[in-house]
Protein backbone atom coordinates (compact mmCIF):
# COMPACT_ATOMS: atom_id res chain seq x y z
CA UNK A 1 0.00 0.00 0.00
CA UNK A 2 0.84 3.53 -0.75
CA UNK A 3 0.42 5.30 2.73
CA UNK A 4 -1.13 8.62 2.89
CA UNK A 5 -1.76 11.00 5.89
CA UNK A 6 -5.16 11.63 4.64
CA UNK A 7 -7.34 9.88 1.93
CA UNK A 8 -6.19 11.04 -1.62
CA UNK A 9 -8.61 12.41 -4.04
CA UNK A 10 -6.98 12.74 -6.82
CA UNK A 11 -3.89 11.04 -8.70
CA UNK A 12 -2.16 11.19 -12.64
CA UNK A 13 0.06 8.83 -13.91
CA UNK A 14 3.15 9.47 -16.04
CA UNK A 15 2.94 8.68 -19.67
CA UNK A 16 5.09 5.64 -18.97
CA UNK A 17 3.24 4.62 -16.00
CA UNK A 18 6.34 4.86 -13.75
CA UNK A 19 5.38 7.38 -11.58
CA UNK A 20 2.27 8.68 -9.96
CA UNK A 21 1.20 11.58 -8.17
CA UNK A 22 -1.84 12.06 -5.92
CA UNK A 23 -3.74 14.91 -3.66
CA UNK A 24 -5.41 14.31 -0.90
CA UNK A 25 -7.74 15.60 1.43
CA UNK A 26 -5.24 18.01 3.23
CA UNK A 27 -4.06 19.42 0.16
CA UNK A 28 -0.14 17.07 0.04
CA UNK A 29 0.77 16.20 -2.92
CA UNK A 30 3.07 13.19 -2.67
CA UNK A 31 4.86 11.41 -5.76
CA UNK A 32 5.11 7.43 -5.87
CA UNK A 33 7.74 5.76 -8.10
CA UNK A 34 5.90 2.12 -9.59
CA UNK A 35 6.65 -1.57 -9.23
CA UNK A 36 4.56 -3.09 -11.08
CA UNK A 37 5.67 -6.64 -10.82
CA UNK A 38 5.57 -5.95 -6.87
CA UNK A 39 2.29 -4.38 -7.32
CA UNK A 40 4.27 -1.60 -4.79
CA UNK A 41 5.02 2.08 -4.75
CA UNK A 42 8.23 3.51 -2.74
CA UNK A 43 7.69 7.15 -1.99
CA UNK A 44 9.33 9.82 -4.05
CA UNK A 45 11.40 12.57 -1.52
CA UNK A 46 12.02 15.15 -4.62
CA UNK A 47 9.70 16.18 -6.89
CA UNK A 48 10.54 15.30 -10.66
CA UNK A 49 11.79 17.86 -13.33
CA UNK A 50 8.76 18.93 -15.59
CA UNK A 51 10.81 19.77 -18.29
CA UNK A 52 11.63 15.67 -18.45
CA UNK A 53 8.60 14.07 -16.82
CA UNK A 54 5.75 13.82 -19.26
CA UNK A 55 2.13 13.58 -16.96
CA UNK A 56 -0.61 11.80 -18.85
CA UNK A 57 -4.05 12.81 -18.58
CA UNK A 58 -5.72 15.32 -16.94
CA UNK A 59 -3.59 17.57 -13.77
CA UNK A 60 -4.18 17.44 -10.20
CA UNK A 61 -6.32 20.48 -8.72
CA UNK A 62 -3.48 21.42 -7.14
CA UNK A 63 -0.26 22.37 -8.12
CA UNK A 64 2.16 24.76 -10.19
CA UNK A 65 -0.26 24.05 -13.39
CA UNK A 66 -3.40 24.64 -11.88
CA UNK A 67 -2.97 27.55 -8.82
CA UNK A 68 -4.68 29.98 -11.60
CA UNK A 69 -7.78 27.87 -11.57
CA UNK A 70 -8.37 29.13 -7.67
CA UNK A 71 -10.37 32.65 -7.63
CA UNK A 72 -9.50 35.37 -4.78
CA UNK A 73 -11.49 34.51 -2.16
CA UNK A 74 -12.10 30.62 -2.29
CA UNK A 75 -10.53 28.47 0.19
CA UNK A 76 -9.16 24.63 -1.17
CA UNK A 77 -12.51 23.38 -1.20
CA UNK A 78 -14.08 25.24 -3.88
CA UNK A 79 -12.62 23.70 -6.87
CA UNK A 80 -13.66 20.50 -7.75
CA UNK A 81 -12.29 19.13 -11.20
CA UNK A 82 -10.07 20.14 -14.32
CA UNK A 83 -9.73 18.65 -16.82
CA UNK A 84 -7.10 19.58 -20.71
CA UNK A 85 -7.46 19.44 -23.91
CA UNK A 86 -5.39 16.64 -25.71
CA UNK A 87 -2.74 19.18 -26.82
CA UNK A 88 -2.43 20.63 -23.75
CA UNK A 89 -3.52 23.90 -24.64
CA UNK A 90 -6.82 24.91 -22.81
CA UNK A 91 -7.90 23.57 -19.26
CA UNK A 92 -11.60 23.78 -18.24
CA UNK A 93 -12.34 23.55 -14.20
CA UNK A 94 -16.05 23.02 -12.33
CA UNK A 95 -16.49 24.74 -8.92
CA UNK A 96 -18.90 25.18 -6.28
CA UNK A 97 -20.82 28.56 -7.92
CA UNK A 98 -22.06 26.53 -10.96
CA UNK A 99 -19.55 28.26 -12.97
CA UNK A 100 -17.31 26.24 -16.02
CA UNK A 101 -14.01 28.37 -16.97
CA UNK A 102 -11.52 27.74 -19.67
CA UNK A 103 -8.03 28.62 -18.87
CA UNK A 104 -5.17 28.67 -21.22
CA UNK A 105 -2.61 25.62 -20.02
CA UNK A 106 -0.73 25.85 -17.80
CA UNK A 107 -3.65 28.08 -15.94
CA UNK A 108 -0.87 31.04 -13.69
CA UNK A 109 -3.39 33.66 -13.31
CA UNK A 110 -6.83 33.69 -11.94
CA UNK A 111 -8.51 36.84 -13.83
CA UNK A 112 -7.35 35.25 -17.30
CA UNK A 113 -10.33 33.23 -18.16
CA UNK A 114 -13.36 32.44 -19.67
CA UNK A 115 -16.76 31.91 -17.70
CA UNK A 116 -19.56 30.28 -18.24
CA UNK A 117 -23.00 29.79 -16.28
CA UNK A 118 -25.76 26.97 -16.38
CA UNK A 119 -25.50 25.06 -14.02
CA UNK A 120 -27.79 25.66 -10.72
CA UNK A 121 -24.60 25.30 -8.39
CA UNK A 122 -21.41 22.86 -7.58
CA UNK A 123 -20.12 21.32 -11.08
CA UNK A 124 -18.48 18.32 -10.23
CA UNK A 125 -17.41 17.05 -13.02
CA UNK A 126 -15.79 18.61 -16.61
CA UNK A 127 -14.53 16.42 -19.11
CA UNK A 128 -12.75 16.84 -22.72
CA UNK A 129 -14.26 14.93 -25.26
CA UNK A 130 -10.88 13.06 -26.76
CA UNK A 131 -11.20 15.23 -30.19
CA UNK A 132 -11.80 17.88 -27.99
CA UNK A 133 -14.85 19.35 -29.77
CA UNK A 134 -17.00 19.14 -26.94
CA UNK A 135 -16.70 19.47 -22.73
CA UNK A 136 -19.18 17.35 -20.81
CA UNK A 137 -19.59 18.98 -17.52
CA UNK A 138 -21.56 17.73 -14.38
CA UNK A 139 -23.95 19.35 -12.01
CA UNK A 140 -24.02 18.63 -8.10
CA UNK A 141 -27.72 19.14 -7.30
CA UNK A 142 -28.82 20.05 -10.20
CA UNK A 143 -28.34 16.68 -11.39
CA UNK A 144 -27.35 18.24 -15.08
CA UNK A 145 -24.88 17.15 -17.58
CA UNK A 146 -24.20 19.71 -19.75
CA UNK A 147 -22.48 19.56 -23.63
CA UNK A 148 -20.31 22.40 -24.30
CA UNK A 149 -19.08 22.98 -27.85
CA UNK A 150 -15.66 23.97 -28.00
CA UNK A 151 -14.09 26.15 -31.01
CA UNK A 152 -10.18 26.99 -30.98
CA UNK A 153 -9.20 29.80 -32.17
CA UNK A 154 -6.62 29.36 -35.10
CA UNK A 155 -3.92 31.01 -33.35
Amino acid sequence: PMNHIAAPTNVQFTEDSKLVKTLTRDYEIAHWSLDAAAKKGKFVTSIPDPDTTKWADDPLIAGWDTQGLYQKGWDGTDLNDATVTSDNRLIASGDDYGCVRLHNYPAIEPEACLEYHGHAEFVVGVEFLRDDSQLITCGGSDQAIFQWQVIKSKK
